[in-house]
């Protein structure tokens, strides 16, 4: 989003700078409506222009209002205004309207408004609001794509596109997305040691992401500390944890970047209330997310999340294997280090989160030949899954820039993959730094046990799910079921 780009509550000063926008860079007619009378000359004739005055003062600057108003601004200067006003009988319901001056449209401004827009309607206590635009507003169809909404023509001949906005259920997702921009943009500025404008990043954000409170607090933490203010990276740790945030111990203990916190007075309490925490939400398992294919299945996919993923991400990036007539089981890890944070680093219990999702399944899946799938932290569990000693095991994987290294294939695992012969498939980015080299000496040592498993590397890609991955998914399935090993315990 354009970070120059603010919504300013209307007062009667900004009016006057609204105003002003208008007639600079607006047709009358697209910013309030038409002002009765006889006919007159185009444009803004003084009549309009008191017609323009009037209309904001008896609507939202009344002294009853009957909507809010926003001035747009970018860089500072007053370029068209945002509103919501209350849907007649549709209690939390709100319509959304902006204009924008002529020389500030298509170049991302509407589509920041809006989400500004979006965040205003949420403060204000609305659930859901009416926005409207144009078929060739890409911005503002984007932003309402990013967070699942469709836009739907508003007449059958009509040139505008309404969509209703339930912002209970994409709040979330916008925050997601959100964080997501927020971790790649600090991990970048960390590397780079600009550790001063990441700190910043943090403190900008995390208000605009109150789901991701534990990790936000984590960020900013560890950015204080590295800065030389460990005494506030404590008390940001101990803000959080008022707030109801707590961590792993692992992250609080094993963090260099926090080494300087855990020395001062009162780390010890936190560290004990946040462990507390931490042992009472973890370790319990989700119901798995289960697509099924119409017609009969010729097999079960067990996919698993990467490292600060979820299941139902899983089951929308693996969806493909569901049309190749797969029953695709996603699984969420019990192991968290943040209220949302999730990955598998004890193998132990990802298998035994996989086998209890398995259980959910109807008996008649389990005669189907079984798959284990899986995004870096969970690819690892299901390479390691396949080659281990439980009753119930894949006959072959499919691991995508698995976190996999010689270290984790220790003698049993190799013998195991030399016996059985385990199928697998490895995909791998040409530039995922996240995993290489580890996972071509981890494959090595795989086939030099003799176990049947290529390994593939993406031209420019990093650590990521391929671009064409709808395409190379059934491929790669069906090379894993051709001619396979009779699957152990099932």
């Amino acid at each position: 989003m354009r970070s120059d780009v603010t919504l300013r509550l209307l007062d009667r000063t900004l009016l006057t700078e609204l105003l002003h926008a208008a007639v600079e860079d607006a047709d009358p007619l697209e910013v309030m409506p038409p002002v009765e009378g006889p006919g007159g000359p185009d444009g803004w004739t003084p009549e309009r222009r008191s017609a323009f005055v009037r209309f904001h003062e008896s609507r939202s600057l009344a002294a009853d209002p009957v909507e809010t108003t926003f001035a747009i601004a970018v860089s500072g200067r007053v370029v068209g205004a945002a509103r919501l006003c209350p849907v007649e009988k549709q209690a939390g319901t709100a319509e959304a309207g902006v204009w924008i001056g002529r020389s500030h449209r298509g170049v991302g401004v509407g589509g920041a408004v809006l989400e500004l827009l979006l965040e205003q309607a949420r403060a204000a206590g609305f659930t859901s609001v009416y926005v409207s635009t144009e078929p060739h507003n890409t911005a503002v169809r984007a932003l309402l794509a990013g967070i699942g909404v469709d836009l739907v023509p508003d007449c059958p001949d009509g040139d505008a596109l309404t969509a209703r906005v339930d912002l209970t259920a994409e709040a979330d997702v916008a925050q997601e997305a959100r964080y997501r921009a927020l971790d790649e943009t600090v991990s970048r500025l960390y590397v780079e040691g600009r550790l001063g404008d990441a700190l910043k990043a943090v403190q900008d954000e995390a208000p605009r992401i109150p789901r991701r409170r534990a990790d936000t607090a984590h960020l900013a933490a560890c950015l204080l500390t590295l800065t030389g203010r460990p005494e506030d990276a404590l008390a940001e740790l101990r803000t959080a944890l008022a707030d109801g945030a707590w961590w792993s111990p692992a992250i609080l203990v094993d963090d260099d970047d926090l080494a300087a916190v855990r020395d001062l007075d009162g780390f010890a309490a936190l560290l004990r209330e946040s462990t507390a925490r931490h042992a009472s939400a973890t370790g319990v398992p989700l119901p798995p997310v289960v697509r099924r294919p119409q017609g009969t299945p010729r097999g079960v996919l067990v996919v698993l999340h990467g490292a600060d993923q979820d299941a139902a991400l899983a089951a929308e990036q693996w969806a493909p294997a569901v049309d190749a007539g797969f029953v695709l089981v996603a699984v969420d890890s019990s192991q968290r280090s943040t209220p949302l944070y999730r990955s598998w680093p004890d193998t132990g219990v990802g298998i035994r989160d996989i086998t209890a999702a398995l259980a959910e399944l109807d008996e008649a899946d389990n005669s189907l030949p079984l798959l284990a799938a899986g995004f870096s932290a969970g690819a690892r569990v299901a390479v390691l899954w396949a080659l281990s000693d439980v009753a119930v095991r894949p006959s072959g994987f499919l691991a995508l820039g698995p976190a996999l290294t010689p270290a984790h294939l220790d003698g049993e695992r190799r013998v195991r993959a030399a016996q059985r012969a385990v199928r697998g498939r490895i995909l791998v980015g040409e530039q995922d730094d996240d995993v290489t080299p580890g996972v071509f000496d981890a494959h090595e040592v795989l086939t030099d046990a003799g176990a049947d498993v290529t390994l593939e590397t993406v031209p420019d890609l990093g650590h990521d799910i391929p671009a064409d991955f709808a395409r190379r998914l059934p491929v790669l399935l069906d090379s894993l079921l051709a001619a396979r090993p009779r699957p152990a315990g099932r």
